[in-house]
């Protein structure tokens, strides 16, 4: 994607200011437990106040997507619609702002950069990273960087 036009970016802006929940880093991450969401949780960035966390994450999301091409943003705007309830003016601007982010993503496609007959590229889908009850990132190798390296099933002064 190029990049948001400076009225809709400007309408993306106001409507995440006045709509969503950007009050703190805390209060956004649990938004970002809807698997149309979750690839990106970690790539949250943080931030001081309500706008520099609104700018941050419309950075962060717009030129990002998923497997089926799905434009982050885009998604964001649709998860806060349809988590705002029916009848408050928030949802339907939010979901009339999904639509047009969607047409600029959509718009911005570069089709002579592709080969003919070749299928736009895509993200891969993020890691999955798993945590401990303490809240601590379960890691797949260790290294010990002091240098006491021991293998599995050798005692200390063993050499068998």
């Amino acid at each position: 994607m190029d990049g948001i036009p400076g009225d809709l970016y400007g309408r993306v802006q106001a409507a995440l200011l006045r709509c969503g929940p950007f009050d703190s880093d805390r209060t956004l991450r649990p938004l970002f437990v809807d698997a149309r969401l979750s690839a990106w949780r970690d790539l949250l960035p943080e931030a001081g106040n309500r706008v520099e966390r609104v700018r941050a994450v419309i950075d962060a999301l717009s030129t990002r997507a998923n497997p089926n091409g799905d434009n982050a943003l885009v998604l964001l705007l649709r998860v806060l619609a349809e988590n705002t309830p029916l009848g408050d003016a928030c949802r339907e601007q939010l979901a009339a702002l999904a639509e047009e982010v969607a047409a600029v993503v959509h718009s911005n496609v570069r089709p002579a950069a592709a080969a003919p007959g070749a299928a736009p590229p895509v993200q891969p889908p993020a890691t999955t990273i798993i945590y401990d009850q303490r809240g601590q990132q379960v890691v797949g190798t260790q290294i010990n960087v002091a240098g006491s390296y021991r293998t599995a099933g050798k005692e200390r002064g063993r050499d068998e």
